[in-house]
């Protein structure tokens, strides 16, 4: 009996050690609060699109904007349940525009909120000019009756209003003149070091993403350089490169008010391509290059278009060491006009046409390009060496040659 109550003891100090340890590799990053607009960097922005226009004295007076709100079947534990919250743009004395949403127009909705803008400072301001602390979170919670089951729910939602241009124009000339646009989410950020993490999600009930911005102002984008893979954005369970460290990304607590990070030693971040995609790109390569370069475009892209005669002076360079071949992303109807944007642009390295519409299961798809240009690097192992985006283009010949 002894022995196995010290057998017990021993075990139970064991587990604490464990325990310590553990909670010790675990680093917690508290998560503030995104308040106004210039703070958020996560999330979509949504264009409107209106339903009523109503005039006054032959001029435009005021527009109603409705925004889609549903909550999925699998959370609401019945079926889909779909709303709409209704927006109201004003004109105020001719100087001024407000942003209404009503209990009146909106019962489920717990307040009633109301901006008022100057007309002249909407028309001037756009995403990058308008001034910071101007565009603040609306915050409410929904309150939802199931009409099937009875059941109540309540749902936060949190949004930024954005009364002025994002750079499309209506066809309706009225909309022009009191445009809306909506940004849906949550956002909160946290500080590892000198480094600023930004997590967002849809709705409470997503998943969230999270960005990262390198000294609190560079953000992370799509590439691979130094061996290290660099996202624009990451999921749960990823691996990030953030404050010089390499962390996990575990978990947030239930509050969203907590990441937690998670020290990740011996990490090695080299990355290679599919073995059935290995074997598509041989034939690419040259007999004496030991690279080939994938450079991902599209007849829509300008900058593509743009960076090909610097392109084609960078083949010729590293020629005796790496072979390069295009993949066009895009409409399959546009592949004709892709053929005579290289004829006239000389360029004569083979191509991969790949139709918008067929995107799964393509080299796009696999290398999970989103971003165009991009440049990725690969060796005759399959083994990516680099991934940028346009920005990389001007270290390509470097990294091929040295």
């Amino acid at each position: 009996m002894d022995v196995i109550k010290l057998y017990l003891i021993l075990l139970s100090f064991s587990i604490g050690i464990v325990s310590v340890f553990s909670q010790e590799k675990s680093i917690q990053i508290p998560l503030t609060e995104s308040k106004y607009f210039n703070e958020n960097k996560g999330n979509t922005i949504d264009i409107l699109a209106s339903t009523d226009v109503w005039s006054k004295d032959g001029k435009t007076d005021s527009i109603l904007w409705p925004i889609d709100i549903t909550i999925p079947g699998e959370k609401s534990k019945s079926h889909n349940i779909r709303k709409k919250l209704y927006v109201v743009t004003r004109k105020i004395h001719n100087d001024s525009v407000s942003v209404e949403i009503s209990r009146r127009r909106n019962p489920f909705i717990d307040k009633d909120v109301k901006f008022i803008f100057h007309a002249d400072s909407l028309k001037k301001w756009r995403l990058k000019t308008v001034p910071p602390n101007i565009l603040e979170k609306v915050k409410f919670a929904f309150n939802f009756i199931d009409e099937n089951t009875g059941s109540h729910y309540s749902l936060p939602w949190e949004a930024y209003f954005i009364p002025f241009s994002v750079g499309m124009t209506y066809n309706d000339a009225r909309l022009n003149e009191m445009p809306l646009a909506v940004k849906i989410g949550f956002n909160k950020m946290g500080k590892f070091g000198e480094d600023i993490i930004h997590v967002s999600k849809m709705m409470t009930f997503n998943k969230p993403e999270f960005r990262i911005y390198r000294d609190g102002k560079n953000p992370h984008e799509d590439k691979f350089d130094n061996n290290i893979r660099y996202k624009e954005k990451y999921n749960l369970h990823d691996t990030v490169a953030i404050n010089g460290k390499f962390m996990r990304i575990d978990s947030l607590d239930g509050s969203f008010s907590v990441l937690y990070l998670t020290p990740v030693r011996n990490y090695v971040s080299d990355q290679y391509i599919s073995s059935s995609l290995k074997k598509e790109l041989s034939q690419y390569f040259n007999p004496s290059s030991k690279y080939l370069v994938l450079d991902f475009w599209g007849t829509w892209c300008v900058p593509c278009i743009s960076a090909m005669p610097k392109t084609k002076l960078i083949v010729e360079e590293v020629k005796s060491t790496a072979s390069f071949v295009g993949v066009c992303f895009d409409k399959g109807d546009k592949f004709d006009l892709a053929k005579t944007i290289l004829n006239n642009k000389g360029v004569n390295w083979p191509q991969i046409y790949v139709d918008m519409n067929q995107k799964t299961n393509s080299i796009v798809f696999e290398l999970g390009v989103s971003i165009f240009p991009t440049y990725i690097v690969i060796d005759r192992d399959g083994k990516i060496i680099f991934r940028d985006s346009s920005q990389g283009l001007a270290r390509i010949k470097d990294i091929l040659l040295n």
